[in-house]
């Protein structure tokens, strides 16, 4: 009798521990792909695409506009300029069409103020690109006429 109760007690201990061990590994596969997922999500929110601004009637400010892919459908547009005006609000925005041919604007950036300027658009990247866009910096709010740099958005 107490054999068979030795023998029972052993097996309880071999299946739990058995179903211990299928545990840790059913979990260490569910932490892997939810870690795949979001090296995928990473590698998305990782896609950036840098355009070149120009001076615009040599104004002297030019730059760079970086577009990277947050995921969720939205893109962060920041723009890295040198040479204009310090201490100044300049309005930017994306305008259809091209530098050459500036249509009316499509989205409006936050101001850049001493070179920098960072915005988060509710669109993707690759729905960004789909038409082609121009940025444009403008001398400052209270001269909207005159832009100081643009630059065209083109898929590469």
């Amino acid at each position: 009798m107490r054999k068979k109760i030795t023998t029972i007690l052993a097996l309880a201990v071999i299946v739990i521990i058995a179903l211990f061990a299928l545990g840790i590994s059913a979990g260490e596969k569910k932490e892997v792909a939810v870690n795949d997922a979001n090296n995928r999500q990473v590698a998305a929110q990782e896609r950036k695409m840098e355009f070149s601004i120009a001076e615009h009637d040599h104004s002297g400010e030019k730059g760079a506009a970086i577009f990277t892919d947050i995921g969720n459908g939205q893109t962060k547009v920041e723009l890295d300029m040198t040479g204009g005006p310090k201490n100044t609000d300049q309005p930017a925005h994306i305008h259809s069409g091209s530098c050459d041919s500036l249509g009316g604007i499509v989205y409006t950036l936050n101001y850049v103020r001493n070179g920098y300027s960072e915005t988060i658009l509710d669109i993707s990247l690759d729905q960004l690109l789909d038409e082609p866009l121009a940025i444009n910096i403008h001398k400052s709010s209270k001269d909207l006429q005159n832009y100081l740099s643009c630059g065209d958005i083109k898929n590469k």
